[in-house]
């Protein structure tokens, strides 16, 4: 018995969802944040290896979904910005705040977009 097309597809995403989530639960401190943070900066430079891709790619999908839970919980004022935006945030806030690198990564990017767009 063969399978529809769509149904296959449907399996395939899923598939690909499932190894997404699970990349970015790894995602839970600052060095795997900084290494993914890296790594974006790698495959900008076009010297990403196809590791370096894949963390570029779930570490700009964590600190997007970090970015609309932020939003949702309204604890920051943030402008529409794009997915690169959101990044120079991010590591401009770990740069310039070493005791940050103690925190859970989705803190640190709750506190960068807390510092950079405050509500009044």
């Amino acid at each position: 018995m063969r399978l529809p097309r769509s149904f296959t597809s449907l399996l395939g995403v899923l598939g690909i969802t499932m190894c997404v989530a699970a990349k970015a639960q790894e995602l839970t401190d600052a060095r795997r944040l900084a290494r993914g943070l890296g790594a974006i900066e790698a495959v900008a430079g076009g010297k990403g290896t196809m590791a370096d891709r894949l963390d570029a790619a779930y570490t700009t999908g964590y600190i997007t979904a970090s970015l609309d839970a932020v939003l949702s919980l309204r604890v920051a004022c943030v402008p529409n910005l794009s997915p690169i935006q959101q990044i120079d945030v991010v590591r401009s806030h770990l740069a310039s705040n070493r005791d940050a690198w103690t925190e859970p990564a989705f803190q640190i990017i709750l506190q960068a977009y807390r510092n950079r767009f405050p509500c009044n």
